[in-house]
């Protein structure tokens, strides 16, 4: 034998596909990777024993349908039992051969079993997937990088009226009211450059037949193993009952409020005045009582204004006068409208602050400002401080109020801006409160564009921060 040849067979008994040469079912030539492919034990074995021995019955008809043509038929994929009881998959290619001076084949084999398990794994994963997508009950949408839908499901096409091929081809935006076009243009841009994970919020959708529809949607990125953006999955569940039923909700509580804040300020303004000696020095049991009216008329005027704000602002009613302002006298005046309030508790308040301009609705703040400075008040000694405190950090203005009463614990911290949330009942109660304030405080803020937040040690007392954009910021 040449080089050539010892080289060619060097090359043929180490390759890592299984080589076989035969004519009919009769092996001519094997090598160590067919046999163990076979699972033949040995090279002698295999060549002893007959070529089809092991594969399933419905492969060995299917070989003996394409036998003539082999070449024709490549590649060639079937089972293969072996001695352990698995099944391995295997596929050939084959090529017709001169051995030994009369024609034969050659099979070139790779075993695919693992390649055929993903395969069906995924197949069976993307049936399951595809089952889900058509029969869930929220809407869901698959769009390119240009927010152009690929894929629909029933349930979105149900929830605008219209057909899952009419949404495909199109923008889900072209469906409805042109409300927040430009912010969701720019959130998707985003999330497909990967600068955010996912665009979500409410969406105003127009129904074919004229209604409106409310939508919540999330939309979150596919991307590759590379990180590279390939789709997005939206998911969009009707919230319009839901919408509607708040909205409802706001405006009867909006209208029932303001309706009994007109009588319940003219009741307040009498009692208060019949109580301060207008009309004569009274028995001393009816100006306790009298006390006791103006005080509880006072607590449902405050209630009945929370109410209204609170109610306007989710109605999107209520529109802050941004002017040039100044912190410094914004704290003052808060100061000064509670002045009467600290001195009958014996509460001294201490002003920290300098000029800092910013821009703000002056009323609204001071209306926080003053909510937080009351808070303080009720829940501090007598003969104690409170500091109110104004700083600028980075484009904001913080405002901070500090006490030196009994704290909030930790886990009421994340809930005191809820509304009607009270640390203690009986204690909140006692002493005027009805747990609005703070959400409207924060209401205030949100609207700012800033936030409002607390700190608090139990036994050392509680920082307020109200923070909102300096006028630099805001311009």
């Amino acid at each position: 034998m040449g080089i050539d040849d010892a080289i060619f067979r060097t090359l043929v008994e180490t390759a890592t596909v299984g080589i076989c040469i035969f004519r009919g079912d009769t092996r001519l030539f094997v090598n160590q990777t067919y046999v163990d492919q076979h699972g033949l034990g040995t090279i002698d074995r295999a060549l002893a024993s007959e070529a089809h021995v092991g594969s399933d019955p419905a492969d060995l008809l299917k070989w003996r349908e394409v036998e003539d043509h082999l070449g024709e038929a490549s590649p060639f994929r079937f089972g293969l039992r072996q001695p352990d009881g698995t099944r391995k998959i295997l596929e050939a290619t084959f090529s017709r051969i001169e051995y030994e001076g009369t024609p034969a084949w050659v099979s070139v084999t790779r075993d695919v079993t693992e390649n055929d398990s993903n395969r069906r794994a995924i197949r069976a994963s993307e049936a399951r997937f595809r089952e889900l997508f058509e029969l869930a009950p929220v809407g869901i949408a698959i769009a390119d990088a240009d927010r152009v839908t690929i894929d629909a499901n029933p349930a979105l096409a149900a929830m605008l009226g219209t057909t899952v091929e009419n949404l495909v081809g199109h923008r889900v935006r072209d469906f409805g009211s042109n409300q927040r076009v430009a912010e969701e243009r720019n959130a998707y841009g985003r999330m497909v450059a990967g600068e955010i994970d996912e665009v979500s919020g409410d969406r105003e959708f127009v129904h074919t037949n004229g209604s409106g529809v409310v939508a919540h949607m999330i939309t979150i990125p596919v991307r590759n193993d590379d990180g590279a953006f390939l789709y997005a999955l939206r998911v969009f569940e009707d919230v319009t009952e839901r919408v509607n039923m708040k909205r409802a909700q706001s405006e009867f509580i909006a209208v029932t409020s303001h309706e009994l804040r007109t009588p319940l300020t003219a009741i307040h303004a009498a009692v208060l005045l019949v109580a301060s000696g207008a009309y004569g020095e009274l028995p001393r049991p009816v100006q306790r009582l009298l006390e006791i009216a103006s005080e509880n008329s006072e607590r449902m005027v405050t209630l009945t204004t929370d109410l209204i704000d609170l109610e306007r602002m989710d109605l999107g009613k209520l529109t802050l006068r941004l002017v040039p302002s100044d912190a410094a006298d914004l704290a003052l005046r808060a100061r000064d409208s509670i002045a009467a309030l600290a001195d009958q508790a014996g509460i001294e308040i201490d002003l920290d602050a300098s000029p800092i301009s910013l821009m703000a609705d002056q009323t609204r703040v001071a209306q926080v400002l003053t909510n937080l400075l009351s808070n303080a008040i009720k829940f501090s000694e007598r003969l104690s401080s409170v500091t109110l405190q104004v700083r600028s950090d980075g484009g904001v203005v913080r405002f901070a109020v500090i006490d030196h009463g009994p704290g909030i614990p930790g886990h009421h911290l994340a809930k005191i801006f809820d509304r009607f949330h009270q640390v203690d009942s009986s204690d909140t109660r006692s002493k005027g409160g009805w747990g609005l304030g703070l959400a409207v405080s924060q209401a205030i803020a949100e609207q700012h564009g800033g936030r409002i937040w607390a700190q608090s040690k139990l036994g050392l007392g509680t920082t307020f921060f109200f923070e909102v954009p300096s006028s630099l910021a805001h311009a």
